[in-house]
């Protein structure tokens, strides 16, 4: 009887060695493993699987910490585009357009360090830091326009400034128009 249960044992074992074997490549890049299992029994597949890890980065450089520019159009009765915009510290950017925008869905691109200057140039010609939380100041909000929000991150300061289109001043509105023709031409590429 021990004999059966010696040669069961030896044959589970045998069994289960062989049905899961695996071995990996050695490759010095981590996130490239080969995989031999079941495939090797035909002709010695050998099927590579390579990870992107690059994902990781812009996850570590998105965080809400590192966000430069956020641009919100907000909808209306009609026909507005509605879309967001983040830029992040590194350049990095996503858009989400939403409705009536011309690029729906979600994009992303990398936005020249030229370009990086131009906004925080254009942010200080406009006197952000120092406009008001919302325009108009202390007059009724109209309800059926489409919002603007801006919100700006920089050298330690946080702001944001709605836009309720009525009684904007010039520079809040010139800082908008730059931003919006900015966003219209980037390469945007879709995720």
């Amino acid at each position: 009887m021990k004999t059966i249960i010696y040669i069961s044992a030896a044959f589970v074992i045998m069994l289960a060695v062989s049905c899961n074997r695996k071995t990996t490549t050695g490759a010095s890049d981590p996130a490239e493993v080969t995989v031999m299992g079941k495939a090797d029994r035909f002709d010695k597949l050998d099927t590579k699987f390579v990870a992107d890890t690059s994902f990781i980065t812009k996850l570590q450089d998105t965080s809400a910490s590192n966000i430069f520019v956020k641009f919100e159009q907000t909808p209306c009765y009609g026909k507005c585009p509605t879309f967001e915009v983040i830029v992040y510290q590194n350049g990095y950017a996503t858009l989400h357009g939403k409705n009536n925008y011309d690029l729906l869905g979600h994009y992303k691109c990398q936005i020249p360090s030229v370009k990086m200057e131009e906004i925080s140039e254009a942010i200080e010609k406009a006197e952000f830091f120092d406009m008001a939380d919302s325009y108009p100041v202390n007059e009724p909000i109209p309800t059926d326009l489409p919002k603007t929000k801006i919100q700006v991150q920089s050298n330690g300061s946080a702001k944001q400034v709605v836009d309720n289109k009525y009684n904007t001043p010039a520079p809040l509105l010139e800082l908008e128009h730059y931003l919006n023709d900015l966003w219209i031409s980037l390469p945007w590429e879709q995720l």
